[in-house]
């Protein structure tokens, strides 16, 4: 949390946030998937589901465990308006939020 500036209708808290790196997931994961002697087709769809999960998370867990494992920080400003007794968070930069808290995921 870097700063908060507001009044009584609008807050904009800008913040840093500093997360592992993730991107490089997508890519292991398919090249895990391409090591796996199962035929998929063979499968239900819960057997399948089951399938994914275990490989996207043994994935992700050798990257977070990895020793070449990189941080990226992004810093944004969420704005939040007062309605009634509540304060909302605006949607204007939500993709760019979101992207931030899959470590970006689905970029290259």
């Amino acid at each position: 949390l870097n700063s908060i500036k507001y009044n009584d209708e609008k807050a904009i808290v800008n913040i840093t946030i500093r997360q592992p790196d993730l991107r490089v997931v997508n890519d292991k994961a398919v090249e895990n998937f391409e090591k796996e002697d199962i035929d998929y087709d063979l499968l239900t769809d819960e057997e399948k589901n089951s399938v994914v999960k275990r490989i996207l998370n043994k994935t992700i867990q050798e990257e977070l465990e990895s020793d070449n494992l990189e941080y990226f920080k992004e810093t944004l400003d969420l704005t939040y308006t007062k309605k009634g007794r509540n304060w909302i968070r605006e949607t204007s930069n939500e993709d760019e939020f979101f992207d931030i808290l899959m470590s970006k995921l689905n970029q290259e």
